[in-house]
């Protein structure tokens, strides 16, 4: 809404200024210019306006626009970021899990079968492994989720 009404004020006050001079010099100078100075000093006067003011207000749509495309940048960051964590998540930690449970039946099933020479201590390990594994990763979801709020 803002930089609407610059874009406004950008395009009427040079309209409006051209406007009030005429008016000025006809209402109140005509007897003390001739038209043609006053032709010629119309776009000198313009132009100061335009310098002085419009440039202004350029300068702070500029300002405008920089802080919208920094916005920008920042909220696609953080959608790649909770993009990255959900992918994170989905993958990694469901296939982790999925090596945890049949490491479980593993275990459950070892001491049945007769001759299985796969240590204990070897399934624990990667049982343990897998466990460690997921709890990282749910830390680095979180971790890629939440905004640092470092500059």
């Amino acid at each position: 809404m803002f930089n609407r009404k610059i874009k406004w004020l950008i395009l009427l006050i040079p309209t409006l200024t051209i406007g009030l001079w005429e008016y000025v010099r006809h209402a109140f100078l005509l007897p003390y210019m001739t038209m043609d100075l006053g032709n010629l000093l119309a776009p000198f006067i313009v132009l100061a306006v335009t310098l002085t003011v419009v440039r202004g207000l350029f300068s702070h749509l500029e300002h405008s626009q920089v802080a919208l495309q920094a916005e920008r940048t920042l909220s696609a960051a953080l959608e790649e970021r909770e993009r990255l964590a959900r992918e994170l998540h989905d993958g990694i930690a469901q296939s982790l899990f999925l090596l945890a449970v049949k490491l479980d039946q593993l275990d459950r099933i070892a001491p049945k079968a007769r001759s299985w020479s796969f240590p204990r201590s070897c399934g624990k390990r990667y049982e343990s492994f897998t466990r460690t594994s997921g709890k990282r990763l749910r830390i680095c979801g979180c971790r890629l989720r939440l905004p640092s709020r470092r500059g």
